[in-house]
């Protein structure tokens, strides 16, 4: 399922728009109405989105992916 947030706080990073979800800005009733329209009125994006939203959801929690960014993470603070 995409993700529909606002610009503010943490998710803005989490979700790209267009790509895996739609942001809107903070305290924008009518952004977000059209947001939730555009999802509504256009299966094939809403579709499209859900399954980018899906991927980034699996690649950003897989065990295997996690413990290597922190193998990354790690051997860039040794090297300094």
């Amino acid at each position: 399922m995409p993700v529909i947030t606002s610009d503010a706080g943490g998710a803005k990073y989490l979700v790209n728009n267009g790509v895996d979800g739609l942001i809107f800005k903070t305290g924008d009733h009518n952004a977000l109405a059209a947001r939730v329209s555009e999802l509504f009125n256009d299966r094939e994006l809403a579709t499209k989105l859900g399954r980018n939203a899906k991927k980034t959801a699996m690649i950003r929690h897989d065990p295997v992916e996690i413990i290597k960014r922190y193998k990354e993470l790690l051997n860039k603070f040794i090297e300094i």
